[in-house]
C-alpha cells in the first residue's frame, strides 16, 4: 500500500515537473547588460569608470591600506636607504637593515602593483580613441591617465633602476623576461605623459575631483624626473610653473605647519597631488604612524616605522617638524634592547 501511494507521488511529480517545463519554454530573458573585453570601453560613463579604477590602483586592496602609493612605495625608497628605521621586525626591518633578499614580499607587491596600474592606464589610452565623447574631457582623461602612468614608471625607475617599458595594451604571456629598458629612455616617455598632462589638464578641479591630476601635479612630476636627471635648467622650468600656480591662489602653504595634516583640515590648499583616506574606514596605514597629534581616530599611534636618528638629527631645533612628526629618540648603547618609541608630539 506504501509502495503504491509513493509511485502515485511520483507520478504527480513527475506530471507537476512536465507542466513547469513545458509553461517555461516560451519565456525570453531579457539581458540587461552583457559586458565583455570588445564592448567594455564604448561609452564616456565606462571610460570614466575605467579612470577611477587607475586611480584605484594607488591603493589597491580594501583588506590592507598600505599597499603601493598609500605607503608600501616607502619601503623601497626611504626604507631602502639610511632614512628609514623600525622597531618591527620581519620584511619591512630586513629593508630597513639592508639585510632583504629576492623573497622580500616588498619587492613583488611593489612591483606587481605598480605595472598594474602602468596596464591599466595603457588600456584605457589605447581604448579612449575610438569613444564618441566631447574632445577636451576625451583629453582631460587622457591627461590623468597619462600622468598616473608617468608616475608609475616614475616609482618604479626609483626603487629598481632599469625596467621593461610597456605603453601600448600588451598580452601578459609576452612580457616574460622581457628585456630592461635604461631610466633615460623610461624618462623620455615619463615627460611626454607629463607634458601632455600639462596641457590638458585644469589648474583645479571642482571639490567633487580634488583628488585627481592636475596641471600643477603634472608639472611637480616633471620637475623631479629633470632633477633627478640632473637636467636642472628643465626642471626649474616646471617649478617655476607650480609656483606661478602657487602665486595665482591655487596653491596656499599653510602658516602654521602642524595644520597641514590636521584632523580638522582634511583638505590642505598646499597638497599639490594626495590620495584620499578616510582614517577610521580603511585609512593609509602610514597615518597610524605619522598622522597629525589631533587626529580623534588614532591617538595611540603605532609609533614602529620611524626616521634614523642620524637623518633627525638632520633638522635644526627650530623645524616644527623634527618636534611634531619625528620621535624624540636618543639612540641606545651598544647590546642594549632598544627603548620603547616614544610618541609623536
Amino acid at each position: 500500500m506504501l509502495n503504491k501511494k509513493l509511485n502515485n507521488m511520483r507520478y504527480l511529480f513527475f506530471i507537476i515537473v512536465l507542466a513547469i517545463a513545458g509553461s517555461c519554454t516560451k519565456l525570453e530573458p531579457k539581458m540587461y547588460s552583457d559586458l565583455t573585453t570588445g564592448n567594455a570601453y564604448s561609452t564616456e560613463k565606462d571610460i570614466n569608470a575605467a579612470l577611477v579604477g587607475v586611480y584605484s590602483d594607488l591603493r589597491p586592496g580594501a583588506s590592507d591600506s598600505y599597499l603601493y602609493r598609500a605607503g608600501y612605495i616607502v619601503t623601497l625608497t626611504d626604507y631602502g636607504c639610511d632614512m628609514g628605521y623600525t622597531t618591527y621586525g620581519g620584511d619591512i626591518h630586513k629593508m630597513g637593515l639592508s639585510t632583504y633578499d629576492p623573497h622580500n614580499h616588498y619587492f613583488s607587491s611593489n612591483w606587481g602593483n605598480i605595472y598594474k596600474t602602468i596596464s591599466d592606464a595603457n588600456v584605457l589610452i589605447s581604448k579612449i580613441e575610438d569613444v564618441s565623447m566631447d574632445e577636451t574631457k576625451k583629453k582631460q582623461v587622457i591627461g590623468q591617465a597619462r600622468f598616473l602612468r608617468a608616475l608609475a614608471y616614475f616609482d618604479v625607475t626609483n626603487a629598481f633602476g632599469p625596467v621593461p617599458l610597456l605603453t601600448e595594451m600588451t598580452d601578459p604571456t609576452g612580457t616574460y623576461n622581457m628585456p630592461l629598458s635604461p631610466v633615460s629612455e623610461v624618462d623620455v616617455v615619463i615627460i611626454e605623459d607629463c607634458k601632455y598632462a600639462v596641457n590638458n589638464l585644469l589648474d583645479q578641479w571642482p571639490p567633487d575631483g580634488i583628488a585627481r591630476a592636475t596641471k600643477g601635479a603634472a608639472a611637480t612630476l616633471l620637475g623631479k624626473v629633470y632633477l633627478r636627471a640632473h637636467d636642472y635648467t628643465n626642471a626649474k622650468t616646471y617649478i617655476d610653473m607650480v609656483l606661478q600656480l602657487r602665486n595665482e591662489g591655487v596653491y596656499v602653504l599653510n602658516s602654521d605647519f602642524k595644520n597641514v595634516f590636521s584632523d580638522s583640515n582634511p583638505a590642505d590648499m598646499g597638497m599639490i597631488f594626495g590620495i584620499l583616506h578616510e582614517s577610521s574606514i580603511n585609512g593609509g596605514e602610514i597615518v597610524n604612524h605619522f598622522c597629525a597629534s589631533d587626529n580623534p581616530e588614532v591617538p595611540n599611534r603605532w609609533g614602529y616605522y620611524a626616521v634614523s636618528l642620524e637623518f633627525w638629527r638632520n633638522y635644526d631645533d627650530a623645524d616644527p617638524r623634527k618636534h611634531f612628526f619625528y620621535y624624540n629618540y636618543e639612540g641606545m648603547l651598544s647590546g642594549m634592547k632598544p627603548p620603547p618609541m616614544a610618541s609623536i608630539i
